[in-house]
């Protein structure tokens, strides 16, 4: 992976943050897998559960990862892109 493909990625995490501070954040099913969106508790108040609308998994928010955090250009996978 070349330099400038890694900055790309870092900028898909800067880009996350921004949708952060618009009370949004793109994460990952911890039970299939899907991509979602959802709101934060900036948006919907201090305690929440997420559905993922795809497999109707109901969880705590540490159950949904980010979907692009800071160092995940760096992550083996991108080596031999």
């Amino acid at each position: 992976m070349t330099d400038k493909q890694r900055e790309q990625l870092a900028k898909q995490t800067e880009l996350q943050y921004e949708m952060q501070k618009a009370g949004l954040n793109l994460v990952d099913c911890g039970n299939c897998g899907s991509t979602l969106i959802h709101e934060t508790m900036t948006r919907v108040g201090d305690t929440y559960d997420i559905t993922c609308p795809f497999c109707q998994y109901t969880s705590e928010p540490c159950d949904f990862p980010d979907h692009f955090h800071e160092g995940f250009e760096q992550s083996a996978e991108f080596n031999n892109l």
